[in-house]
């Protein structure tokens, strides 16, 4: 069943990048601004990418957890105003620099600002910061993947933040781990990993409450693979490709492709199917029932892989060598639809193809992508050139998180590819960020996303992230004077070629325009 109906458009930022006062993007004021200029454009979706604890390489697609929230996200403020901090106690956030992230730094400051709140909490006997959702209701919902998690983050505080899989044996094993007598400071630290996750389910709630009121939906991200050192590995071994002493035998990853020569290799442990399946695939209906509840649409990142998945062995030095493993399949989706009858998925469903991912994709009813920055390399049956989409129900973007901005990526790639592209849109090139952008929303794909730093026609040094290369991602933000200037400079002409292509939402009418 196709659950994607009407034509829309939004802006693809992570909640990172966005402007604040607090070293990093977060789920506070800096995001109701946001909503704000999304509203006003006519959007009606904001996609963002996974918000978990980031592990190795701060990338958001390296989390500690596949369910927990990301602290530094959180909102300070909120904290002010439920006493838990003084103003004053935020002073420490303007060392930070404005247009990006020092994730190292930002780390130990949110620590440092978190326990003095939960000092406070603990101290004043708290039990809610929400009218209508207590602490202790927090922690009994969320207990299927909150006490592990919590748990997790206590034995690695104590084993000196190594991976799981190079502490003692006896906290190695999970079996073992959950029965260990815990120190004073191993409860503290429990309890402390707790009460940030219920910060997070609060502001995060009331953010898509807010979203919600504007019209506007966010699109979130559930990368399929999760990371070795992260609590769900160590939780639940069974269904990962480990060895006994819980090292990875293979690691998932992608053959050489666009982003690179000798492919990716990743380092995720990948999946046992055959034991998810003997399941039910339990700890994956857990994990999307918990994503898809928590975001009003989901990017199933690297798609293919529920096909067939690159396997690769532990000891190979690259992504090269490895072999093509049967995914679980349409069986998956429908074991899914049982328990969420109309899940709001799209299909991450780029690099190297093959007609049967495209016919999971289509039998499950989920929209694919198309990424015009693919689409000019000189063949006119090209999947990602509009006259080819074969049908509406797919999502188009300039590029993604993982390209080079418009400006960026047209600097980059050959003459030949220039001239395609020029010659294809009857444009001269003196602005790709913009032509691609009224391409993307001309397009008969239902949803047209187009990522912030396109709107601002900012260059490469605004990419958010290059694969395949480990330093210098995931930083990049935008500043409230370039939101100032596009609010300034672009509104109209957005919400007019939204109204234009027929993408306001569906409340208001295609010949109304925005008023003063």
């Amino acid at each position: 069943m196709v659950w994607l109906k009407n034509r829309g458009s939004g802006i693809l930022l992570h909640l990172s990048a966005l402007p604040s006062c607090q070293g990093i993007g977060n789920l506070g004021s800096s995001s109701r601004r946001f909503l704000n200029f999304l509203s006003s454009i006519g959007s009606t979706y904001w996609q963002i990418c996974p918000i978990g604890p980031t592990g190795f390489g701060n990338s958001p697609y390296s989390s500690l957890s596949a369910f927990a929230g990301n602290s530094s996200l959180l909102d300070f403020e909120f904290l002010c105003q439920h006493g838990l901090l003084h103003p004053d106690d935020l002073n420490v956030l303007n060392q930070f620099p404005k247009d990006k992230v020092d994730h190292q730094g930002l780390e130990v400051v949110v620590n440092s600002l978190l326990r003095k709140a939960f000092d406070v909490f603990i101290e004043e006997n708290c039990t809610s910061l929400d009218d209508t959702y207590t602490y202790d209701a927090f922690k009994s919902e969320s207990a299927y993947w909150l006490n592990d998690y919590a748990l997790y983050r206590a034995f690695k505080i104590r084993f000196d933040h190594l991976p799981w899989y190079e502490w003692p044996q006896s906290y190695r094993l999970i079996t073992d781990a959950r029965n260990q007598p815990l120190s004073e400071k191993d409860t503290y630290y429990v309890q402390f990993h707790s009460f940030q996750q219920y910060l997070f389910s609060i502001q995060w709630k009331q953010l898509v409450l807010d979203a919600t009121k504007l019209g506007i939906q966010i699109i979130g991200d559930s990368p399929i693979f999760v990371s070795h050192d992260s609590a769900d590995v160590w939780a639940n071994p069974e269904i990962f490709s480990l060895d006994t002493t819980g090292q990875v035998v293979f690691r998932a990853g992608v053959p050489p492709d666009y982003f690179s020569e000798k492919g990716q290799l990743w380092g995720n442990p990948v999946y046992k199917w055959d034991v998810l399946k003997d399941s039910d695939y339990k700890w994956w209906m857990h994990r999307l029932k918990h994503d898809l509840g928590r975001y009003s649409v989901l990017r199933l990142d690297h798609f293919r892989a529920f096909h067939n998945y690159w396997s690769i062995p532990a000891d190979a030095p690259d992504a090269c060598t490895g072999t093509w493993e049967p995914g679980p399949g349409l069986p998956f989706f429908r074991k899914l639809q049982e328990i969420v009858p109309e899940p709001r998925i799209i299909a991450e469903d780029l690099g190297e193809m093959i007609p049967e991912v495209y016919a999971l994709r289509d039998a499950a009813g989920f929209p694919g992508m198309k990424v015009l920055q693919f689409a000019f390399f000189g063949d006119t049956s090209n999947p990602h050139l509009p006259h080819n989409y074969s049908t509406a129900n797919c999502v188009v973007f300039p590029g993604t998180h993982d390209n080079n901005t418009s400006i960026g990526w047209y600097k980059e790639v050959p003459e030949p590819v220039r001239d395609n592209y020029r010659r294809y849109l009857s444009v001269d090139g003196s602005s790709p960020s913009w032509d691609l952008v009224r391409a993307a929303s001309a397009s008969v794909a239902r949803i047209a996303l187009y990522p912030l730093q396109d709107l601002l026609c900012l260059d490469e040094s605004a990419r958010f992230n290059t694969p395949g290369v480990a330093e210098g991602n995931w930083s990049w933000r935008v500043t409230d004077a370039q939101l100032d200037k596009l609010e300034e400079e672009s509104s109209d002409y957005l919400r007019e070629i939204t109204r234009m292509h027929g993408r306001l939402p569906s409340s208001e009418p295609a010949d109304t325009q925005k008023q003063d």
